[in-house]
Formats: structure tokens, C-alpha cells, sequence
């Protein structure tokens, strides 16, 4: 790395040492900052099925000791050998904190991220330790809808009704009389 304030000499971090800068700490702490922030927004994580094929990505933004800003994304298409995502679908914006407090902005279903549309800002949800009843809401409006819809219902499957049991379980849907 060339230091920018040692007169406009250029020096590395090394020649600073030499020459007896008194910033060079500075300046390797500031290295090793971008670095680490730099590898950190390239991280991607994928969620594949039992086939090998993505089905979620995430893609870390920022990751600090306290905190974790990520995209969550729907894959579209993929590579033939499963191996990256080709085409992504817009999710979610989370800010997730050490503390199990999370915040997410939606969007809307066709947010582009890359033209940062202002007026798509308006999904906001502060989520603070309650995943679980999320993940059960989830699972409590799918099985409702299969319930209200009748078994001719090709998108859930068994392995969706397992899911759903095991998410569900000492839960009970009832219909509520008015």
C-alpha cells in the first residue's frame, strides 16, 4: 500500500518504517480494514436443494463483529453445473444484529436494485427475536391454504407437509366462529 501523506513521496508501508514515519501503523491498519471489508462484500452463500440446484442466495454486504448486512435473492436460472446463480430475483434487504434483532426491507417484488428506486422503500420490518413465529407463519398459511384448497394441490408435497408438521408441532389451527 503507498501512504498518500508522506509529502507525496509514495512509500509503502515498509519504506515507511524505515524511514521512521509515525503513521505507518495507521496506514497497515487502514490495509487490512479495506481488505477485510473488501473479501467479506464478495462472500455469497447459496441455499441448494437435494438435487445440488440454488434455490436462495445471499450476498454479504457488510459483516462486522456486531452486525451482518446481506441481500437475500430468488434463483431464477443457474448454471448448467449448479455451481453460481445466472438470474436473481430481488428478496430482501436484512440488517441482522448481535442481539438476534433483525431488520428487513422488502421492496416490492420487482425492486431493482442496481436503480435504487426510492419509491420501493416503504416494506420495512423490524423483527427483533421472533423468527420462529415468522417461520411458523410461514407454515401456518401454507398448510391453512392447502387445507381451504383440497389435496389436488400439486405445490405441496410431502416433504412440504413434513416441514410444515415439524415447524407446526404443539400448534393447532383452529377456525374461529363469529
Amino acid at each position: 500500500m503507498i501512504c498518500q501523506n508522506c509529502g507525496g513521496k509514495g512509500m509503502t508501508i515498509d519504506e515507511m518504517k524505515e524511514n521512521g514515519s509515525k503513521h505507518w501503523k495507521q496506514q497497515a491498519l487502514i490495509q487490512v480494514l479495506k481488505s477485510e471489508a473488501e473479501e467479506n462484500k464478495m462472500k455469497k452463500y447459496h441455499l441448494k436443494d437435494s438435487n445440488g440446484c440454488p434455490i436462495f442466495g445471499v450476498k454479504i454486504e457488510k459483516l462486522d463483529k456486531y452486525f451482518c448486512d446481506f441481500i437475500i435473492y430468488k434463483a431464477i436460472s443457474w448454471e448448467s453445473d449448479y455451481s453460481d446463480i445466472y438470474e436473481k430475483k430481488f428478496i430482501a434487504k436484512v440488517h441482522w444484529k448481535w442481539d438476534f434483532c433483525t431488520h428487513w426491507w422488502f421492496y416490492g417484488e420487482d425492486y431493482d436494485e442496481s436503480l435504487v428506486d426510492e419509491t420501493e422503500k416503504d416494506s420495512y420490518y423490524h423483527i427483533c427475536s421472533g423468527i420462529s413465529d415468522w417461520i411458523r407463519l410461514f407454515a401456518f398459511t401454507r398448510k391453512l391454504m392447502h387445507s381451504l384448497l383440497g389435496d389436488e394441490q400439486d405445490w405441496y408435497d410431502e416433504k412440504d407437509k413434513e416441514l410444515d408438521e415439524l415447524v407446526l408441532k404443539g400448534f393447532e389451527i383452529v377456525e374461529v366462529k363469529e
